[in-house]
């Protein structure tokens, strides 16, 4: 996912949605919305402060959006070391834990409770970004352990360093864009384990999901992808300039990487340790900040040709700070996902005069 930098503006409540919560997180059904926050994306393209990111409960009220992931958990040393995070001009430094770099986010971690608890949102921690900061962890006993540290921070477990005090979030989200790629298999199956643990004590789900960029296979995250239980993944169909969703066109072959690949996703997604693995279009929310941006209506006639797919979950998208900027753009498409028919193909007609001549149909 796209990275920002860090602001300093303050927040303004805007009112761009309903505040009623109606959304709900289901991974046996196509019309899932996934909502990234953390970043202010918007921040890098404008200084219109009454537009900045906005605090975390304010998205969490909108009624199309049934998942958040937390962007990002984005620095950490070759054997794990501490963690650190960055939520752009959320929780900007003014509390950190004593001796380290890392910050303590009090009202954030009242928004994720508020979120769960109120709304009924599910909120994830998501790990990387596109900054560098990371890449990988030097081996496999360390991978571990940083998912051990990981799982303390912001997991079922007491730790001192954790910056979201109390809040337990609902999972984790792997977002690993820089090398080496050593380690994120490790660190993928460990969470996987201390999550199924805690479940078989607690009966709380938790959720695991990826991030690949759309090109397959995806040079960080394949071989965790291909090993381990994953819930869903947030395919990235931006910023590829061969499968990015700008290419799609309805009717054409998806089963390679020469264009818009949903189908070669959907495939991967079967062959996974988990079958029903949900594969999201993930989409940015404005042209400025990616390439492969498609229009409202674009991405609605998207939606209705992925629904043919068993494996589409349905929507993710980059950032939350972008919808105040693209008013309307996620609720159009959790419409859309609710409402939009497949499209009809058209169908092949073989002509009699083909066989004639030739032998065999020219499709």
């Amino acid at each position: 996912m796209i990275w920002t930098k860090i602001s300093s503006f303050g927040i303004v409540a805007i009112s761009a949605f309903s505040t009623l919560a109606s959304a709900a997180w289901n991974l046996s059904a196509n019309n899932n919305v996934a909502l990234y926050w953390g970043q202010n994306t918007f921040g890098a393209i404008s200084n219109n402060t009454a537009k900045l990111q906005k605090d975390l409960l304010y998205y969490c009220k909108q009624p199309d959006v049934d998942l958040i992931p937390i962007a990002f958990l984005h620095k950490w040393g070759p054997d794990g070391g501490t963690p650190l995070v960055n939520f752009a001009n959320s929780c900007t430094g003014w509390q950190m834990f004593v001796g380290t770099d890392l910050l303590y986010c009090p009202t954030i971690s009242q928004d994720i409770i508020k979120c769960q608890r109120t709304y009924k949102k599910k909120i994830l921690i998501s790990l990387g970004g596109g900054m560098p900061g990371y890449g990988g962890v030097a081996n496999g006993t360390d991978a571990k352990l940083f998912a051990e540290k990981v799982w303390a921070m912001f997991g079922n477990q007491w730790h001192y360093f954790r910056p979201f005090g109390e809040a337990i979030v609902d999972g984790f989200d792997l977002d690993f864009e820089n090398g080496p790629a050593a380690g994120y298999e490790n660190i993928a199956y460990r969470l996987r384990q201390l999550m199924n643990d805690d479940k078989a004590k607690t009966g709380k789900e938790w959720i695991l999901t990826g991030a690949p960029q759309c090109p397959q296979p995806d040079s960080m995250l394949d071989v965790a992808l291909r090993n381990t239980v994953f819930d869903a993944i947030f395919v990235q169909f931006y910023n590829n300039p061969s499968c990015q969703a700008s290419n799609w066109v309805l009717g054409k072959d998806q089963t390679t990487n020469a264009g818009f690949n949903f189908a070669m996703w959907d495939a991967y997604a079967k062959k996974s340790k988990n079958p029903k693995m949900k594969v999201f279009l993930a989409l940015p929310l404005a042209g400025q900040i990616a390439t492969g941006y498609v229009s409202r209506s674009k991405a609605a006639r998207i939606i209705g040709d992925l629904k043919r797919y068993t494996n589409f979950g349905g929507f993710a998208a980059w950032d939350a700070s972008l919808t105040d900027l693209n008013s309307g753009y996620v609720s159009y498409l959790k419409k859309a996902l609710k409402t939009q028919p497949i499209p009809v193909l058209p169908k092949v007609v073989k002509r009699k005069a083909d066989f004639a001549i030739h032998g065999h149909s020219h499709l």
